[in-house]
């Protein structure tokens, strides 16, 4: 039985979709690659084109980010389930040392922290939410990582940082409603109910451009997201209303 799966979101970036897989492939460990894609390009000729291993999802149409997962979920054999992105790249012992770390039965995530490519410099080490507004705060972006936040307990996590439990998963799937945002905020608010996450030291990296625009498109639907995360979890909603 495969041990981990990792679900890689696509939306028209066949080309980069490759390059992240082929590192991807670098990972130690037992595990599958699915593909979920919510686009029309040509990325599942490039997929069947370059590998004959990687599963591949065709949703149709721009399902949004937290159905494609769901409909990779489906497909998914792994006793563990990472959820990733285009430019998002691992240590090669990410997986290892993650599952060696959340065998407890109280525990059902395990997480890393996010840096730029070969720097010690910390993009995020996770969020927390302003529990009136929802507006979320990256934490550590920029500083220089010291162990500074390996015993902080913050609100919620990125997808691509968590290695989660499967039986978690479907326990607590992804809110579809969040097309684009706040899903993964919604989902670690409802798991810590429950279970644990646990910091482990286990390195995550961007190679992304920081600095691009944010689209408007994407814009409203992390707006609204967060709109829908106020409804859900917030206690306070009277007074930012």
């Amino acid at each position: 039985m495969v041990e981990t799966s990792i679900i890689l979101l696509s939306f028209n970036e066949g080309n980069e979709i490759v390059e992240t897989i082929r590192k991807l492939k670098e990972l130690e460990g037992d595990y599958e690659i699915i593909v979920t894609d919510n686009g029309d390009d040509d990325t599942e000729e490039l997929i069947k084109k370059n590998f004959r291993d990687v599963i591949y999802v065709k949703n149709g149409r721009n399902l949004g980010s937290p159905a494609a997962f769901n409909r990779g979920l489906e497909k998914a054999k792994g006793k563990y389930v990472l959820m990733t992105q285009k430019d998002v790249f691992y240590e090669k012992s990410f997986l290892k040392k993650i599952i060696k770390e959340i065998q407890d039965e109280d525990i059902g995530a395990g997480v890393g922290k996010f840096y730029y490519v070969n720097s010690n410099k910390l993009i995020s080490a996770g969020y927390k939410r302003n529990k009136i507004t929802s507006k979320v705060k990256g934490v550590g972006k920029n500083e220089i990582d010291e162990g500074q936040y390996d015993d902080v307990d913050l609100d919620y996590y990125g997808g691509g940082l968590m290695l989660i439990k499967k039986k978690v998963l479907n326990e607590f799937k992804l809110d579809e409603r969040m097309f684009l945002g706040e899903h993964d905020a919604d989902f670690c608010l409802r798991m810590k109910k429950k279970y644990k996450i646990k910091r482990v030291n286990a390195k995550v990296y961007h190679e992304g451009d920081e600095r691009r625009e944010i689209p408007a498109f994407r814009m409203f639907h992390s707006i609204r997201g967060r709109v829908l995360l106020n409804r859900k979890h917030n206690k306070f909603l009277f007074l930012f209303v």
